[in-house]
């Protein structure tokens, strides 16, 4: 079993990586297949390292993780669900 920080560490990393990809605006991320392919799978990675780290039901990440589950759902709804995210804030 991996270290717990470690799992944190992804998330946190991805977290950063997300950052400074959308930092050119909203705009730039909607015109660029490449950048939302990229803020995809790092929200990817973070749920799955979410996933792995809490593995109780009852657990307050629940509902992010569910969004992560249902923006990465289908290729054809990812990125209007990421931009719609994104618009939100969350």
């Amino acid at each position: 079993m991996k270290d717990d920080r470690l799992y944190l560490h992804h998330m946190l990393e991805r977290c950063r990586r997300i950052s400074r990809f959308i930092e050119p605006g909203r705009e730039a991320f909607l015109s660029s297949e490449q950048l939302q392919d990229a803020v995809i799978r790092n929200v990817e990675v973070i749920g799955e390292a979410a996933n792995a780290y809490l593995r109780k039901p009852e657990a307050a990440w629940r509902h992010s993780i569910g969004k992560r589950s249902a923006a990465c759902a289908t290729s054809s709804s990812t990125t209007t669900s990421v931009s719609t995210l994104m618009k939100s804030g969350t």
